[in-house]
């Protein structure tokens, strides 16, 4: 699915005030999941996941700071091997509830009360389906929704600066969104300027159904090895032209890219090189080499469905920015 966003108008002070706000407060509640060492959060393929690091059926864990108001409570539950979480924090400035279900269903709200008690923010990551972000204040309200996480972070950066990211540091230290994402655009721009592999890809795919089993166990070796470059190309890994030998072997390759260690800029830059909405910001990107080489890109992957100008001004920009979104939310 792709993704989809509606607006919100509201005063840039405001926004930058109120992303303030939750920023400096945040920080005061990064150690309490930290300090659980029977469980472990990570992003993985661009979603938030809870790891059993424990074997305990239930666990609770409490902290309390009475001189400035502060209550924060933690329980898990582990059933069929797939850890809950049930975390909140009461602060005199805002109210913190974060529900993890299953290991990967997530429900994240936080709710000022003081500086601004208008201001609602809860981030929703259903077992399948969009990763969505809203912000509700008492005049509008805004709702975000993409694939996942890094989606959510490349094409809305200034959105998820003051609200998303600060609602992460919440739950983790050690993250630090902002220089990955950062690093995860440099990225993808260099691999743009690189040769397209997909055609050695085609290769080993075809050499995968061939008549020497050394050659398929040579070519399934060379899939291993590429890593998630070989999974930007759905449309050759989903093919209902493979053959059953081809999809078993597939199939493989993809359990054993499994992973529960952290995304790195790396690893998700070759994941998402060939998506097109990751591409679609970069077309507004100050630099003008930068916007054409974005434009390149998306003509690779969606031949005669771009038509956009990288010279053109700032607002005729985004005017077509906003028409390419519409036409694609529609197919």
């Amino acid at each position: 699915m792709g993704y989809r966003k509606t607006p919100f108008v509201t005063l840039a002070v405001l926004l930058l005030l109120v992303g303030s706000s939750v920023g400096q407060s945040g920080n005061d509640a990064l150690p309490v999941l930290d300090r659980c060492h029977w469980l472990r959060l990570e992003i993985i393929l661009g979603r938030l996941h809870a790891i059993d690091c424990g074997n305990q059926k239930t666990s609770f864990f409490r902290s309390q700071d009475a001189g400035r108001g502060i209550l924060e409570t933690v329980r898990t539950s582990i059933e069929d091997e797939r850890l809950s979480i049930w975390f909140r924090r009461v602060d005199p400035q805002y109210d913190l509830q974060c529900e993890i279900l299953h290991g990967d269903q997530v429900r994240l709200v936080r709710q000022d009360r003081k500086l601004y008690p208008g201001i609602r923010v809860e981030y929703r990551q259903p077992a399948v389906g969009d990763c969505e972000l809203t912000i509700v204040s008492r005049q509008r309200s805004e709702h975000l929704a993409a694939p996942t996480l890094w989606h959510l972070l490349l094409t809305e950066p200034h959105t998820t600066r003051s609200y998303l990211i600060p609602l992460f540091k919440q739950l983790h230290s050690g993250w630090d969104l902002v220089a990955k994402t950062q690093r995860l655009e440099s990225l993808l721009i260099q691999m743009g300027q690189q040769s397209d592999p997909r055609g050695q890809i085609v290769r080993w795919v075809h050499q995968l159904d061939a008549p020497r089993f050394l050659d398929r166990q040579a070519a399934e070796r060379a899939l291993r090895r590429a890593g998630f470059v070989a999974l930007a190309y759905p449309d050759l890994l989903n093919s209902r032209e493979l053959s059953t030998e081809q999809r078993i072997r597939l199939a493989r390759i993809r359990r054993a890219l499994d992973v529960e260690t952290g995304d790195t800029p790396q690893r998700v830059a070759s994941w998402l090189r060939y998506d097109k909405f990751i591409w679609l910001p970069l077309l507004n990107h100050r630099a003008l080499q930068v916007r054409e080489l974005a434009l390149r890109q998306l003509h690779e992957i969606a031949p005669d469905e771009v038509a956009f100008d990288p010279a053109a001004t700032t607002a005729e920009r985004q005017r077509q920015l906003v028409h390419l979104q519409s036409q694609w939310l529609t197919r």
